[in-house]
Protein backbone atom coordinates (compact mmCIF):
# COMPACT_ATOMS: atom_id res chain seq x y z
CA UNK A 1 0.00 0.00 0.00
CA UNK A 2 1.50 3.05 -0.84
CA UNK A 3 2.60 6.00 1.78
CA UNK A 4 -0.25 8.77 2.16
CA UNK A 5 0.17 12.23 3.48
CA UNK A 6 -2.75 12.95 5.80
CA UNK A 7 -1.52 15.85 6.36
CA UNK A 8 -3.38 17.40 3.29
CA UNK A 9 -6.34 17.59 5.32
CA UNK A 10 -5.37 17.11 8.94
CA UNK A 11 -3.92 20.49 10.50
CA UNK A 12 -0.74 19.99 11.93
CA UNK A 13 0.15 19.49 15.50
CA UNK A 14 3.05 21.63 17.02
CA UNK A 15 2.92 20.25 19.92
CA UNK A 16 4.13 16.61 21.47
CA UNK A 17 1.45 15.47 23.00
CA UNK A 18 -1.81 16.40 24.25
CA UNK A 19 -2.23 18.13 27.17
CA UNK A 20 -5.86 19.88 27.28
CA UNK A 21 -8.82 18.32 26.42
CA UNK A 22 -12.31 19.58 26.61
CA UNK A 23 -13.28 19.60 30.44
CA UNK A 24 -16.79 19.89 31.47
CA UNK A 25 -19.94 17.97 32.95
CA UNK A 26 -18.38 15.07 35.89
CA UNK A 27 -16.36 12.19 35.05
CA UNK A 28 -18.71 10.09 34.65
CA UNK A 29 -20.52 11.50 31.94
CA UNK A 30 -18.47 9.91 29.31
CA UNK A 31 -18.00 6.92 27.45
CA UNK A 32 -15.37 4.05 26.17
CA UNK A 33 -17.00 2.08 22.88
CA UNK A 34 -14.33 -0.41 23.89
CA UNK A 35 -14.47 -1.75 20.11
CA UNK A 36 -16.17 -1.05 16.49
CA UNK A 37 -18.30 -3.52 14.60
CA UNK A 38 -16.09 -6.17 12.65
CA UNK A 39 -15.90 -4.94 9.06
CA UNK A 40 -17.48 -6.22 6.38
CA UNK A 41 -17.27 -6.03 2.60
CA UNK A 42 -19.56 -3.77 0.96
CA UNK A 43 -20.17 -3.45 -2.79
CA UNK A 44 -19.55 -0.21 -4.72
CA UNK A 45 -19.98 1.58 -8.02
CA UNK A 46 -17.14 2.91 -9.73
CA UNK A 47 -16.99 5.65 -11.76
CA UNK A 48 -13.51 7.67 -13.45
CA UNK A 49 -13.13 10.91 -12.50
CA UNK A 50 -11.28 13.40 -15.02
CA UNK A 51 -9.75 16.25 -13.71
CA UNK A 52 -8.59 17.66 -17.20
CA UNK A 53 -12.77 18.23 -17.61
CA UNK A 54 -13.05 19.84 -14.13
CA UNK A 55 -10.86 20.02 -11.67
CA UNK A 56 -12.69 19.51 -8.22
CA UNK A 57 -12.17 21.01 -5.02
CA UNK A 58 -14.95 19.37 -3.05
CA UNK A 59 -18.59 18.80 -4.19
CA UNK A 60 -22.27 18.33 -2.28
CA UNK A 61 -25.08 16.73 -3.46
CA UNK A 62 -28.80 17.15 -4.19
CA UNK A 63 -31.07 15.00 -6.25
CA UNK A 64 -30.43 14.95 -9.73
CA UNK A 65 -27.21 17.54 -9.44
CA UNK A 66 -23.80 17.72 -8.70
CA UNK A 67 -22.91 21.13 -6.61
CA UNK A 68 -18.78 21.82 -6.89
CA UNK A 69 -16.43 24.32 -5.37
CA UNK A 70 -13.61 24.83 -8.27
CA UNK A 71 -10.10 24.38 -7.57
CA UNK A 72 -8.71 27.89 -8.50
CA UNK A 73 -5.54 25.96 -9.80
CA UNK A 74 -7.27 24.09 -12.46
CA UNK A 75 -9.27 25.97 -16.08
CA UNK A 76 -12.05 27.77 -13.16
CA UNK A 77 -11.94 31.19 -15.14
CA UNK A 78 -12.21 32.45 -12.05
CA UNK A 79 -15.19 30.66 -10.83
CA UNK A 80 -16.22 29.28 -7.59
CA UNK A 81 -18.85 26.57 -8.02
CA UNK A 82 -20.30 24.82 -11.05
CA UNK A 83 -23.27 23.00 -11.30
CA UNK A 84 -23.48 19.47 -12.94
CA UNK A 85 -26.34 17.69 -13.71
CA UNK A 86 -26.62 13.61 -13.21
CA UNK A 87 -25.45 13.19 -16.88
CA UNK A 88 -22.41 15.34 -16.54
CA UNK A 89 -23.68 18.53 -17.78
CA UNK A 90 -22.65 21.70 -16.87
CA UNK A 91 -25.65 23.68 -15.94
CA UNK A 92 -23.99 26.63 -14.74
CA UNK A 93 -21.67 28.52 -12.36
CA UNK A 94 -21.58 30.71 -9.50
CA UNK A 95 -19.06 33.08 -7.43
CA UNK A 96 -16.08 34.37 -7.83
CA UNK A 97 -12.83 33.98 -6.30
CA UNK A 98 -10.86 37.22 -5.34
CA UNK A 99 -11.16 40.14 -1.95
CA UNK A 100 -13.47 42.04 -3.73
CA UNK A 101 -17.45 42.46 -2.52
CA UNK A 102 -19.32 39.20 -2.81
CA UNK A 103 -15.92 37.71 -4.08
CA UNK A 104 -14.52 34.25 -1.75
CA UNK A 105 -10.83 33.81 -1.17
CA UNK A 106 -11.07 30.38 0.34
CA UNK A 107 -15.03 28.91 0.39
CA UNK A 108 -16.75 26.07 1.21
CA UNK A 109 -19.80 25.16 0.68
CA UNK A 110 -21.19 24.25 4.55
CA UNK A 111 -25.22 23.38 3.80
CA UNK A 112 -27.24 22.55 0.74
CA UNK A 113 -30.77 23.23 1.27
CA UNK A 114 -33.45 20.95 -0.53
CA UNK A 115 -34.37 21.86 -4.25
CA UNK A 116 -37.04 24.19 -4.53
CA UNK A 117 -38.73 25.56 -7.87
CA UNK A 118 -35.30 25.23 -9.76
CA UNK A 119 -33.32 27.32 -6.96
CA UNK A 120 -30.18 25.63 -5.48
CA UNK A 121 -29.94 27.35 -1.93
CA UNK A 122 -26.63 26.56 -0.19
CA UNK A 123 -25.04 28.41 2.75
CA UNK A 124 -21.26 29.15 2.27
CA UNK A 125 -18.60 30.58 4.50
CA UNK A 126 -15.09 32.17 3.34
CA UNK A 127 -12.43 31.07 5.95
CA UNK A 128 -10.07 33.55 5.38
CA UNK A 129 -12.12 36.52 5.77
CA UNK A 130 -14.90 35.42 8.36
CA UNK A 131 -18.12 36.09 5.81
CA UNK A 132 -21.05 33.97 5.45
CA UNK A 133 -23.10 34.05 2.32
CA UNK A 134 -26.24 32.90 1.20
CA UNK A 135 -26.32 31.62 -2.20
CA UNK A 136 -29.80 30.88 -4.32
CA UNK A 137 -28.80 29.79 -7.98
CA UNK A 138 -31.68 29.63 -10.53
CA UNK A 139 -30.80 26.34 -12.61
CA UNK A 140 -33.47 27.28 -15.36
CA UNK A 141 -31.72 31.17 -15.63
CA UNK A 142 -28.24 30.13 -14.23
CA UNK A 143 -28.73 33.70 -12.19
CA UNK A 144 -27.34 33.71 -8.52
CA UNK A 145 -28.19 35.83 -5.95
CA UNK A 146 -25.69 36.58 -3.20
CA UNK A 147 -26.67 37.33 0.28
CA UNK A 148 -24.39 38.23 2.78
CA UNK A 149 -25.54 37.03 6.38
CA UNK A 150 -22.87 37.72 8.55
CA UNK A 151 -18.91 38.92 8.52
CA UNK A 152 -17.17 38.19 11.90
CA UNK A 153 -14.17 40.09 10.64
CA UNK A 154 -11.77 37.17 11.15
CA UNK A 155 -10.68 33.63 9.97
CA UNK A 156 -13.30 31.36 10.70
CA UNK A 157 -13.16 26.83 11.00
CA UNK A 158 -16.83 26.89 10.74
CA UNK A 159 -19.97 28.77 10.87
CA UNK A 160 -23.62 26.88 11.31
CA UNK A 161 -27.02 29.47 11.37
CA UNK A 162 -28.74 27.67 13.88
CA UNK A 163 -31.92 29.97 13.20
CA UNK A 164 -33.68 32.80 15.30
CA UNK A 165 -30.30 34.95 14.01
CA UNK A 166 -27.90 32.99 16.06
CA UNK A 167 -24.58 30.96 14.96
CA UNK A 168 -22.43 28.67 16.32
CA UNK A 169 -19.03 29.56 15.21
CA UNK A 170 -15.99 28.40 15.45
CA UNK A 171 -12.42 30.64 15.09
CA UNK A 172 -9.23 29.75 13.90
CA UNK A 173 -8.32 29.03 17.83
CA UNK A 174 -10.58 25.98 17.91
CA UNK A 175 -12.92 27.05 20.35
CA UNK A 176 -17.17 26.86 19.90
CA UNK A 177 -19.44 29.94 20.73
CA UNK A 178 -22.80 31.25 20.21
CA UNK A 179 -22.97 34.59 18.38
CA UNK A 180 -25.80 36.55 18.55
CA UNK A 181 -26.05 38.61 15.15
CA UNK A 182 -28.60 41.03 16.67
CA UNK A 183 -26.67 41.77 20.17
CA UNK A 184 -23.12 40.59 19.28
CA UNK A 185 -22.28 38.48 21.76
CA UNK A 186 -20.76 35.33 22.36
CA UNK A 187 -21.29 32.16 24.75
CA UNK A 188 -18.71 29.52 24.75
CA UNK A 189 -19.92 26.22 24.66
CA UNK A 190 -19.22 24.61 27.97
CA UNK A 191 -15.52 24.19 28.18
CA UNK A 192 -14.70 25.33 25.07
CA UNK A 193 -13.30 29.19 26.78
CA UNK A 194 -11.18 27.10 29.28
CA UNK A 195 -7.30 28.23 29.84
CA UNK A 196 -8.22 30.36 26.86
CA UNK A 197 -5.02 32.93 26.35
CA UNK A 198 -5.77 35.92 23.60
CA UNK A 199 -1.99 37.15 23.38
CA UNK A 200 -1.11 33.21 22.35
CA UNK A 201 -3.77 32.63 20.26
CA UNK A 202 -4.31 35.54 18.10
CA UNK A 203 -0.66 34.70 17.02
CA UNK A 204 -1.11 34.08 12.94
CA UNK A 205 1.26 30.87 13.79
CA UNK A 206 -0.82 29.83 16.62
CA UNK A 207 -2.06 25.92 15.87
CA UNK A 208 -4.87 24.66 18.29
CA UNK A 209 -3.72 21.10 20.16
CA UNK A 210 -7.14 19.52 19.58
CA UNK A 211 -8.39 20.01 15.38
CA UNK A 212 -11.82 18.95 15.15
CA UNK A 213 -14.93 19.65 13.06
CA UNK A 214 -18.60 19.50 13.89
CA UNK A 215 -22.34 18.36 13.04
CA UNK A 216 -25.53 19.59 14.24
CA UNK A 217 -27.63 17.48 14.73
CA UNK A 218 -31.02 16.92 12.06
CA UNK A 219 -33.24 17.83 15.01
CA UNK A 220 -30.45 21.03 15.63
CA UNK A 221 -30.80 20.38 19.42
CA UNK A 222 -27.03 18.61 19.65
CA UNK A 223 -24.03 19.49 17.74
CA UNK A 224 -21.10 16.63 17.62
CA UNK A 225 -17.82 17.80 17.79
CA UNK A 226 -15.24 15.35 16.40
CA UNK A 227 -12.03 14.65 17.08
CA UNK A 228 -10.02 14.77 13.30
CA UNK A 229 -6.75 13.15 14.92
CA UNK A 230 -8.31 12.24 17.81
CA UNK A 231 -10.83 8.95 18.65
CA UNK A 232 -12.94 11.51 20.95
CA UNK A 233 -16.73 12.90 20.07
CA UNK A 234 -18.14 16.34 22.44
CA UNK A 235 -21.80 15.76 22.79
CA UNK A 236 -23.27 19.20 23.45
CA UNK A 237 -26.53 20.85 23.92
CA UNK A 238 -27.75 23.76 21.27
CA UNK A 239 -30.32 25.31 24.04
CA UNK A 240 -27.59 26.48 25.89
CA UNK A 241 -24.21 25.18 25.30
CA UNK A 242 -24.20 22.34 28.07
CA UNK A 243 -21.62 19.54 27.42
CA UNK A 244 -23.69 16.62 27.74
CA UNK A 245 -21.46 13.74 26.99
CA UNK A 246 -17.47 12.95 25.84
CA UNK A 247 -17.67 9.86 23.73
CA UNK A 248 -14.27 8.00 23.17
CA UNK A 249 -13.70 5.22 20.58
CA UNK A 250 -11.49 2.26 21.27
CA UNK A 251 -9.09 4.16 23.33
CA UNK A 252 -9.53 5.82 26.82
CA UNK A 253 -9.45 8.96 28.29
CA UNK A 254 -5.85 8.63 29.32
CA UNK A 255 -4.79 6.49 26.20
CA UNK A 256 -6.16 9.70 24.10
CA UNK A 257 -4.59 12.33 26.35
CA UNK A 258 -1.34 10.28 26.12
CA UNK A 259 -1.25 10.01 22.54
CA UNK A 260 1.85 11.58 20.31
CA UNK A 261 0.51 14.11 17.49
CA UNK A 262 1.99 13.42 14.37
CA UNK A 263 2.88 9.96 15.02
CA UNK A 264 -0.42 8.45 15.53
CA UNK A 265 -3.69 9.14 14.63
CA UNK A 266 -7.38 8.46 15.10
CA UNK A 267 -10.12 9.89 13.92
CA UNK A 268 -13.28 11.27 11.93
CA UNK A 269 -12.91 12.70 8.52
CA UNK A 270 -16.23 13.69 8.58
CA UNK A 271 -19.59 12.55 10.35
CA UNK A 272 -23.49 12.78 9.14
CA UNK A 273 -26.81 12.49 10.62
CA UNK A 274 -28.88 9.79 9.33
CA UNK A 275 -31.53 10.36 11.69
CA UNK A 276 -32.01 7.44 14.03
CA UNK A 277 -28.43 6.81 13.28
CA UNK A 278 -25.09 8.46 12.79
CA UNK A 279 -22.24 8.07 10.18
CA UNK A 280 -18.69 8.11 10.65
CA UNK A 281 -15.89 8.52 8.16
CA UNK A 282 -13.27 6.71 10.76
CA UNK A 283 -10.04 6.12 10.08
CA UNK A 284 -6.82 4.73 11.74
CA UNK A 285 -2.92 5.69 11.21
CA UNK A 286 0.39 4.90 12.48
CA UNK A 287 3.85 6.57 11.64
CA UNK A 288 7.04 5.47 12.50
CA UNK A 289 10.74 5.83 12.29
CA UNK A 290 10.05 7.90 9.06
CA UNK A 291 7.88 5.33 7.74
CA UNK A 292 3.61 4.99 7.62
CA UNK A 293 3.02 1.20 8.70
CA UNK A 294 0.49 -0.10 5.58
CA UNK A 295 -0.93 -2.59 8.07
CA UNK A 296 -1.78 0.54 10.63
CA UNK A 297 -3.89 2.46 8.00
CA UNK A 298 -7.22 1.64 7.59
CA UNK A 299 -10.55 4.00 6.55
CA UNK A 300 -13.81 2.65 7.95
CA UNK A 301 -17.58 3.60 7.26
CA UNK A 302 -18.61 3.17 10.83
CA UNK A 303 -22.43 3.26 11.27
CA UNK A 304 -24.13 3.95 14.96
CA UNK A 305 -27.24 4.40 16.47
CA UNK A 306 -27.86 7.38 18.63
CA UNK A 307 -26.56 5.82 21.91
CA UNK A 308 -23.44 5.60 20.12
CA UNK A 309 -23.83 1.73 19.98
CA UNK A 310 -21.68 0.51 16.97
CA UNK A 311 -24.37 -0.71 14.30
CA UNK A 312 -21.97 -2.01 11.36
CA UNK A 313 -18.72 -1.41 10.00
CA UNK A 314 -17.21 -0.86 6.01
CA UNK A 315 -13.64 -1.26 5.58
CA UNK A 316 -13.51 1.34 2.69
CA UNK A 317 -10.09 2.27 0.16
CA UNK A 318 -8.30 5.93 0.59
CA UNK A 319 -10.38 8.68 0.34
CA UNK A 320 -9.65 12.26 -0.21
CA UNK A 321 -13.22 13.38 -0.18
CA UNK A 322 -16.75 11.47 1.29
CA UNK A 323 -20.09 12.78 1.13
CA UNK A 324 -23.37 11.43 1.85
CA UNK A 325 -26.51 12.65 -0.04
CA UNK A 326 -28.91 12.57 2.45
CA UNK A 327 -31.74 12.12 0.45
CA UNK A 328 -30.96 9.03 -1.21
CA UNK A 329 -28.30 7.62 1.59
CA UNK A 330 -25.66 6.68 -1.00
CA UNK A 331 -22.52 8.11 -0.29
CA UNK A 332 -19.83 9.50 -2.66
CA UNK A 333 -15.95 8.58 -2.49
CA UNK A 334 -13.42 10.24 -4.60
CA UNK A 335 -10.05 9.41 -4.70
CA UNK A 336 -7.29 11.91 -6.34
CA UNK A 337 -4.83 9.35 -6.98
CA UNK A 338 -6.87 6.65 -8.25
CA UNK A 339 -9.06 9.39 -10.33
CA UNK A 340 -11.98 7.59 -9.37
CA UNK A 341 -15.90 7.80 -7.46
CA UNK A 342 -16.74 4.73 -5.18
CA UNK A 343 -20.33 5.49 -4.72
CA UNK A 344 -21.61 3.14 -1.65
CA UNK A 345 -25.46 2.26 -0.71
CA UNK A 346 -26.20 3.31 2.94
CA UNK A 347 -30.16 3.86 2.52
CA UNK A 348 -30.72 0.83 4.58
CA UNK A 349 -29.14 3.17 7.92
CA UNK A 350 -31.55 5.73 7.18
CA UNK A 351 -34.29 7.04 9.10
CA UNK A 352 -37.49 5.01 7.20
Amino acid sequence: MKKRNTNRWILPCIVLSVSVLVSGCSDKDYMVIKSLSPSVEISCEEQPYDPFKVRIGSYERVPGYWLVRLDPRGDSSGDVFAVFDDSGREVCRAGKFGRGPEELLSPAVLQVLPLEDDVLTYRVLDFSLGRYYTYRTDLQSGGTEIRPELDLGTGMREVNYLGGGRYLCNPENNRYYFYDAESGTRTYLEGWDADYNASVENSPIYVPDLQTNSLVSCDSTLVYIYGLSLPVIYVHSLSDGRLLKRVYIEHTPEEVSEMEQGLEYHGTYVMYDLGDNLLLCYYDFEYEEGTYIPDMYSYRMVVMDKSFRPQASYAIPYVDRFVLDPWTGRVTTLSFEEELFRIYDLSEWMQG
